[in-house]
């Protein structure tokens, strides 16, 4: 017999249950109605029945404890998606039908089946209560009747008995079936869309109520062979237990690997959790299940996602995080999860899920790689038949982990998918920045190739924005790159891509094109987008702009290439004020000087015609040489000594400058190691420039350089302008956190020309400051220059900085910077950058004059303060 049948849940909705709180008035009525039948039941037809002449007479309080026993002792199975309890309720009742007398077996299913509802089961509510005893009274009345109706037709012992049997244990679970269906019904408020709870337990009635006729044709033959009804029914109660367990334990991998499944889905987490909480409802045969996510910082609230009856879902609801812990914390005292089934722990739960019903909820907590993320909650049983057990919890622990790894797994692919697009766009205009540029040009390249069409390359240069920075700040620079950038992508189609490549640079590829022609139009309405003013601090600004075109196939076939033309036609442009160019090798074969400057310097780095070149950097106030400035020059074959100004730039805007900043690092080491191995240890300095510390791969280049030349991290020093620092905050911070990390020595070279000094020096990782050798030149007759370098020593000894002067030329000054406390003094006064050899040459005329003055003098500790530098400069 399917218990569910009689033992109703009156709270939680469908499928086995009515809800006391939707339609309490025609629920009071249908248990005033089962009330009155039984009463005139018994009136008119149980209290003319007689009992069997039967070998033993039960008493009522027999039949009650074997009603209790069976309402206690229930085996729960799952049929694909019906929750059937299966108890041994038959027994009691054939036995009384046969060995009890009318009244007493009524009396005896009332008391005992009431009893076991109202004690093990704790079904307080009144309304609940009377319908389940009313519900039993009906069954036991019907029985009878029928029962009687039929066993005067012979033997109670013969096949009569059996009919008489089967008719009444059938008709009783009938007429459960149907009371449950109108409870249900009514409760809902609308009819149940099947009656699939009529008749599911007719297998378990049949067998049952055939070991009943068993125990009393033993008991009619022989009442002394009962005892061996006790073994057979513990057997068969033990079987079915077995089966039960076999099958949930069956039934709960099969829905842990399906849960499994559902939750490792690749999908975002907005659409994860809805699915994860409506598979654990199935799982639970649950009515609700509740999600509460902590937030990630104190200040964030906690987000609460609901899963209710009906598959209705709420998401992401705000809550006060401080309130939810308090009360998790309350009723979890430490656990990790909860099993709360009392009226009172359910009342403290509703708090945080005020939907949850009155059965049950299991609440456990969600755990995330900070800890405890989340709680969660699975509540309201679909009839009190299928409640939760420890087995549940343990279960529901098991699912959460998978939740929590999901959750885990899909934030990590999130930060992913950010550090990715961090890496591959500008972090100031969300433009895509050089390297996927490239990229996409390499790719349109591919498919142009292929399709035999024209790909366009623009850069973009901005006319007069380092004035805009010097005057406005960098504060308003940026705004007006945010700006172009708006108005860069408002004027181009959907397929072109327009990035930032640093600075006041941008590019633009259109990588379909059959038109020739098309790139020039493009060209016109980019000029036009620019040209309306831009208001920064009530100013209103013109953007000027110059604009290089090439196009694939006709100026090149690579990537390098195009861009290569591209910028000497923006060059051009910018010189001819012609606004844009398209280049042309025989328009563009005798530019000017620095446009001719772009093949020069790829053959220079092949030919070695770059050097690098050396400034030393004294101790103060020893004058002691503790390190040198790596400085690259050009020794043109046509043009001679090209000053760095010239030829930098050339290298920013053609790519070389990632291999000519390498070979500047590496000759430096170099020559640094050999200077250690010839026991003179100094550390070597050399300037990056913003497009160089842009680059991801800087921090492995150098460390790879410094072990392969065997010289320790220390020794090496980076000097950064301000203005790199501006160019991107974000990357540039990483970049140089990571070189840090590895030992590395950073100095911000030019310190007081920028916007942001102060700012910059307290979240980036630089240990020393060189004044700029502008206040320096000026220090000795100018009092505003004096001013400023005495502010910056002082400020650099209170961060704990180490404070570089460069441009000294005189004594005096090398005097003053003593007497202010500088620490390091560099410039012309000690010598000029000259090579290696010199160098080498240099310091050892420096440590032979040394020699001569410490013997005439007798003690070297007297002549800290001599110009021991001075006789041996070399021009």
């Amino acid at each position: 017999m399917k218990s569910g049948d009689q033992v109703v849940e009156t709270e939680n909705g469908p499928s086995g249950s009515i809800r006391s709180d939707s339609r309490p008035i025609w629920i009071l009525a249908l248990d005033v109605a089962i009330l009155g039948g039984v009463l005139l039941l018994c009136v008119h037809f149980i209290a003319h029945l007689k009992p069997l002449d039967a070998p033993l007479q039960l008493r009522w309080w027999m039949i009650a404890i074997g009603f209790a026993l069976a309402e206690i002792f229930v085996v729960h199975v799952q049929l694909q998606k019906e929750a059937l309890s299966i108890s041994l309720s038959e027994v009691p009742l054939v036995l009384g039908l046969f060995l009890a007398a009318p009244f007493e077996l009524l009396l005896g299913q009332i008391v005992g089946a009431g009893l076991a509802l109202l004690f093990h089961r704790r079904q307080y509510s009144v309304m609940k209560l009377g319908f389940n005893i009313g519900l039993f009274a009906l069954q036991a009345c019907v029985a009878l009747i029928v029962f009687h109706a039929v066993i005067p037709m012979g033997d109670p012992t013969s096949w009569v008995g059996w009919v008489a049997t089967f008719d009444a244990t059938l008709v009783v679970d009938l007429v459960g079936g149907i009371m449950i269906f109108v409870a249900i019904s009514i409760a809902d408020g609308r009819p149940r869309e099947s009656m699939n709870l009529i008749g599911v337990g007719l297998i378990a009635t049949f067998i049952n109520s055939c070991l009943a006729l068993a125990a009393v044709l033993m008991i009619w033959t022989n009442t002394s062979a009962a005892w061996l009804f006790g073994v057979l029914v513990m057997s068969l109660f033990m079987a079915y237990r077995a089966n039960a367990s076999l099958r949930k334990n069956h039934e709960s991998l099969r829905v842990l690997y399906g849960f499994t499944r559902v939750v490792q889905e690749p999908r975002q987490s907005e659409s994860v959790i809805p699915a994860a909480l409506e598979h654990l409802k199935r799982m639970f045969k649950a009515e609700i299940a509740q999600l509460i996510l902590f937030p990630s910082t104190q200040e964030g609230p906690s987000l609460r996602t609901v899963s209710g009856p009906d598959g209705t879902v709420r998401q992401m609801e705000p809550l006060e995080s401080s309130f939810v812990t308090g009360i998790w914390d309350a009723f979890a005292q430490g656990r990790e999860a909860v099993l709360l089934t009392s009226e009172d722990e359910l009342n403290r739960a509703r708090l945080l899920f005020p939907e949850l019903g009155d059965s049950a909820c299991m609440i456990t907590t969600l755990m995330g790689a900070q800890g405890v993320a989340g709680i969660l909650m699975v509540g309201d049983p679909a009839d009190e038949l299928s409640s939760f057990g420890d087995r549940d919890l343990e279960l529901l622990i098991t699912a959460v982990s998978h939740i929590g790894v999901s959750l885990e797994n899909g934030r990590l692919v999130q930060d992913l998918k950010h550090n990715e697009h961090r890496a591959l766009h500008d972090s100031l205009t969300g433009l895509p920045n050089r390297s996927l540029f490239h990229d996409r040009l390499r790719q349109a390249i591919m498919s142009g190739e292929r399709q035999g069409v024209a790909v366009g390359v623009m850069l973009l240069d901005l006319d007069n924005f380092k004035e805009v920075n010097d005057t406005l700040g960098h504060h308003n620079g940026d705004i007006m790159l945010q700006e172009v950038a708006v108005r860069l992508r408002a004027v181009l189609r959907g397929s072109d891509t327009v990035a930032r490549l640093g600075g006041d640079e941008f590019a633009i590829l259109m990588p379909t094109m059959h038109d020739r022609g098309e790139v020039g139009r493009v060209a016109v309405k980019v000029l036009a987008a620019l040209q309306a003013p831009v208001v920064l601090e009530e100013l209103s600004l013109e953007v000027g702009a110059s604009i290089g075109v090439a196009i694939y196939p006709d100026q090149g076939v690579d990537a390098s290439v195009l861009i290569q033309r591209a910028d000497i036609a923006m060059y051009s442009a910018k010189s001819n004020r012609t606004g844009y160019e398209v280049y042309s090798q025989e328009r563009h074969r005798h530019s000017p000087g620095r446009l001719a400057l772009v093949s020069d310097l790829r053959a220079a780095l092949d030919n070695g015609e770059l050097a690098v070149h050396y400034q030393p950097k004294a101790e103060l106030p020893s004058g002691k040489i503790i390190g040198v400035e790596a400085l690259l020059r050009w020794n043109h074959p046509d043009h001679g000594l090209i000053p760095p100004d010239e030829f930098i730039p050339v290298a920013e805007h053609t790519g070389l400058m990632r291999t000519m900043t390498l070979f500047v690092l590496e000759s430096a080491i170099r020559d640094c190691r050999d200077w250690q191995a010839g026991g003179r240890p100094l550390t070597v300095a050399v300037n990056l420039s913003a497009r160089s510390l842009l680059d991801a791969r800087l921090p492995d280049d150098i460390i790879d350089l410094l072990v392969r030349w065997g010289v320790p991290a220390y020794r090496l020093r980076l000097e950064i302008t301000e203005s790199s620092i501006m160019a991107d905050p974000v990357r540039l911070a990483d970049v140089l956190g990571r070189l840090s990390a590895a030992g590395i020595g950073l100095s911000i070279d030019d310190f007081g020309t920028g916007y942001s000094s102060l700012a910059q020096l307290k979240r980036l990782p630089v240990d020393e400051i060189k004044i700029d050798k502008s206040f320096v030149l000026g220090m000795a007759h100018n009092e505003n220059d004096a001013v400023i370098v005495q502010s910056t020593v002082e400020l650099g000894r209170n961060l704990g900085l180490r404070v570089v002067a460069e441009g000294v030329e005189d004594q005096h000054t090398m005097d003053m910077l003593t007497d202010l406390g500088c620490d390091v003094a560099q410039g012309f006064f000690l010598s000029r950058p000259i090579s290696a050899d010199q160098f080498g040459a240099w310091i050892r005329e420096l440590d032979a004059f040394r020699s001569t003055l410490r013997d005439a003098v007798g003690d070297a500790t007297e002549i800290v303060n001599v110009p021991s530098v001075i006789p041996v400069r070399i021009a």
